[in-house]
């Protein structure tokens, strides 16, 4: 009871003095704004399943509505609402935050936001590249903290505290990071153990276009039998090259993550990867190519592995405006191959 009281009492002390006390400082230092700039977010389209002996269906991906803004020159803040395609579209708080930039190069926020694992989930949906997420970001990265929760999937977001900053090592080299401590059991709600997670991400960026990048994640997830909560972790590797090839991006991105769950008797050690390519061909036309695969516990053989090639042709209308055609080739080594079709139109404002 004693360490958890001194923990606690830590963790709020943080808080306090990066978010009150640089709230304070920064009315010293920044002036006075109302730049709010709200945006309207739609997906829907077309699902067709071989193993369906239903017509295609149409579907709603999701739509959101939020806005963002400066109240002051160093303080910023994000809110944003989202229905989800599921049993039911009740619209849901996902992301409410407020930063305070330090400089340039360094930042703080505090809120509900997207924890900085990996590099395939964490930007914004409108600038994935195809329409679903590979198998192991979505079997490890989405549900991160939440491998004891069964009622409801992870969003890849939590509620805690964030720092990110950027530094320069001479012209052509420099380095990103982000460190977050977070609670670790999803959105919209509070702790559940005795333990804060924490969630790591660098990158070294160099002049040749390419860029390297390691995650780390320790946490504890809900259990049944212990109050205390069960012990996760996660490492990731990850690159990214983007080059020109007759004045068009072309892009090679991919990334290995690895895991393991405490659990009573073995601790299952999921791990898997992708790796894409995408090349615009024109202005408005991207081809690309993924391959994934997942194993849900390397400790066990007979367990089936995942294994998917997904092709994607995308055409953008403008920027944000777009339409996402994917065709997906599936082996989970235990029945025939699957197939799955989907077109996908979207649009921010």
């Amino acid at each position: 009871m004693k360490n958890h009281v001194l923990r606690t009492a830590v963790i709020l002390a943080v808080i306090i003095l990066l978010t009150g006390g640089l709230a304070v400082n920064a009315q010293k230092r920044g002036s006075t704004t109302s730049d709010i700039k709200p945006f309207v977010w739609l997906q829907t389209g077309l699902l067709t399943e071989d193993d369906n002996d239903t017509s295609p269906s149409f579907i709603f991906r999701s739509a959101r509505f939020g806005f963002f803004g400066e109240a002051t020159t160093d303080i910023e803040y994000h809110l944003m609402i989202e229905a989800l395609q599921g049993s039911t579209f009740d619209p849901k708080l996902y992301q409410a935050w407020i930063g305070y930039k330090i400089g340039k190069e360094f930042g703080i926020r505090v809120g509900q936001f997207k924890y900085p694992f990996g590099i395939e989930a964490y930007p914004g949906i409108v600038y994935w590249k195809f329409i679903n997420p590979s198998y192991v970001t979505e079997a490890i990265v989405k549900e991160m903290g939440r491998k004891g929760v069964d009622e409801e999937s992870g969003v890849y977001r939590d509620i805690g505290i964030e720092a990110a900053g950027r530094h320069e090592f001479d012209r052509d080299y420099s380095a990103n990071y982000n460190f977050m401590l977070m609670n670790g059991n999803g959105i919209n709600t509070t702790d559940d153990n005795d333990h804060k997670d924490v969630v790591v991400h660098g990158n070294l960026n160099t002049p040749s276009g390419l860029k390297l990048g390691v995650s780390y994640f320790q946490g504890k997830s809900v259990s049944a039998t212990d109050d205390r909560g069960l012990s996760e972790s996660a490492f990731g590797f990850d690159f990214v090259w983007v080059n020109k090839i007759n004045d068009r991006d072309f892009r090679l991105q991919g990334e290995l993550i690895t895991a393991i769950y405490e659990a009573p008797g073995r601790d299952p050690e999921p791990w898997g990867y992708y790796l894409y390519g995408s090349y615009f061909f024109t202005r408005e036309i991207e081809l690309g190519l993924r391959y994934d695969f997942y194993n849900p516990d390397a400790l066990a053989p007979e367990v089936d592995n995942w294994k998917r090639a997904t092709l994607m042709f995308g055409y953008s209308f403008a920027r944000d405006q777009m339409i996402r055609i994917n065709y997906e080739i599936i082996d989970d080594e235990n029945d025939d191959m699957d197939y799955i079709f989907q077109v996908l139109c979207q649009i921010a404002l």
